[in-house]
């Protein structure tokens, strides 16, 4: 993750110094590619871990709609490719990309707060008395205010996109509350990066919205504010792929503590003769 952000930081930057003020080819596809790798790294992870609550029906269709979250999150990435061109005539220009896109987002999205209901839902039928609190209702009404102002004040063609996910950060904010009351544990770190993750898509979208950054022209031309946006919008994979990898060590410590048990099970007792 630190490699790749020094490689970004030193592509953009040698655009944005040599004065080109357009991403060149190098610019375009060597983040694409890293972005795609992470993402389908983190969904082979996500699904692996699905698979492991055969008795837990909610739990696992959670974890499944998140692995498809960030395997549709790959499309992000992709319909931003400028190869679509040779293949769609006047993808780009016409302003069909922007739609392509936005539709990726919108099913990505949706199944990223399926994702976090559901397995609010199951942690809630867990029985363990996970309570909200005051100061979780405040930041849930905080996120609604904002988007509510965002979407009075920005002139924006397809909002379920940006409702859709404020939504997400609302749940998001549940699932911290309930890791925060799990204490430690790989579990709780999982949900807390679960929850950093989808604050950050949030939060992005956000700030793009309210200063211009999601217009389609606006994002062919690189100036300090288009360089930091992409360099802080690769970081987001890594989120997602980190809470997958923080739950599968839970489950290789699990299935080593099983086997060194077993092992000292097995071991013949001395009898001191």
């Amino acid at each position: 993750m630190t490699v790749q952000a020094v490689i970004l930081f030193v592509i953009y930057f040698s655009i944005l110094i040599g004065g080109a003020g357009k991403l060149n080819s190098i610019s375009i596809y060597f983040p694409a590619v890293t972005e795609i790798l992470t993402y389908f790294i983190a969904s082979v992870l996500y699904f692996g871990i699905s698979s492991e609550y055969k008795n837990n029906k909610l739990m696992r269709l959670a974890w499944v709609f998140l692995g498809m979250n960030v395997l549709i999150s790959m499309g992000r990435s992709l319909v931003e490719l400028p190869f679509w061109n040779s293949v769609w005539e006047g993808y780009y220009s016409s302003g069909q990309q922007w739609w392509v896109h936005q539709v990726v987002i919108l099913i990505a999205n949706s199944f990223l707060l399926l994702g976090l209901s559901v397995m609010g839902l199951a942690f809630k039928k867990s029985g363990l008395g996970f309570v909200i609190g005051l100061r979780g209702y405040i930041e849930i009404a905080l996120i609604l205010i904002l988007t509510i102002v965002l979407l009075s004040t920005v002139n924006d063609p397809f909002p379920i996109g940006l409702i859709i996910l404020s939504i997400a950060a609302m749940a998001s904010v549940i699932l911290h509350k309930m890791a925060l009351q799990m204490g430690g544990g790989k579990l709780a770190v999982a949900l807390r990066l679960l929850t950093l993750y989808t604050l950050m898509r949030a939060t992005f979208v956000l700030i793009e919205h309210s200063i211009g950054l999601n217009d389609l022209e606006r994002r062919q031309n690189i100036d300090i504010l288009m360089v930091i946006d992409l360099i802080v919008w690769r970081f987001v994979p890594w989120i997602a792929a980190l809470a997958a990898a923080y739950r599968a060590e839970l489950t290789v410590h699990a299935q080593t503590e099983l086997k060194r048990q077993r092992n000292f099970g097995s071991a013949p007792v001395s009898t001191g003769v």
